[in-house]
């Protein structure tokens, strides 16, 4: 990762359509925009993975462990699957519109992954993570087939 160091001062004003603290990558896309507002600015001249990394040391600043999802997520226009560390990008579509909904309700991306690794450690966690693996799983195998009926089925 390119490393630099600049005295300039700056203000910065962020505004976004993306409600925070609702688990929908608001954080990530900030991170994000932030880097390449400041490789433009300064003309760093940072490569796509070089501005990642930096995106993806500002979520870990935010969240604590960031896995590279929403990073991922927020700077690509396909599918996300992720498992284990590992992203592959599905270029199928689905011919299909997904609705996303806010319920309004503000959550705490590290007190919630922080639980989820707490019940983890159950083996009535592990359960429902394998099982969520599964489904995860099949959804993207039907996906990739575009069985629109059966796709929605899982992601009910």
């Amino acid at each position: 990762m390119t490393h630099f160091e600049s005295h300039q001062a700056f203000e910065a004003t962020y505004i976004s359509n993306i409600p925070t603290e609702r688990g929908l990558g608001s954080s990530a896309a900030t991170s994000l925009a932030t880097i390449k507002a400041l490789n433009d600015a300064l003309a760093l001249e940072l490569s796509f993975d070089e501005q990642t990394a930096y995106a993806n040391h500002a979520e870990e600043l935010n969240h604590g462990s960031a896995s590279g999802l929403d990073i991922a997520t927020v700077c690509r226009d396909r599918l996300v699957y992720f498992d284990h560390g590992h992203c592959e990008f599905i270029n199928q579509t689905l011919g299909a519109h997904l609705v996303i909904a806010d319920s309004g309700v503000l959550g705490n991306t590290k007190k919630a992954v922080s639980l989820v690794k707490q019940q983890y450690q159950s083996s009535i966690g592990k359960a429902y993570i394998d099982d969520l693996t599964q489904l995860v799983k099949q959804t993207k195998a039907l996906w990739q087939k575009q069985d629109i009926k059966k796709t929605r089925n899982c992601l009910q």
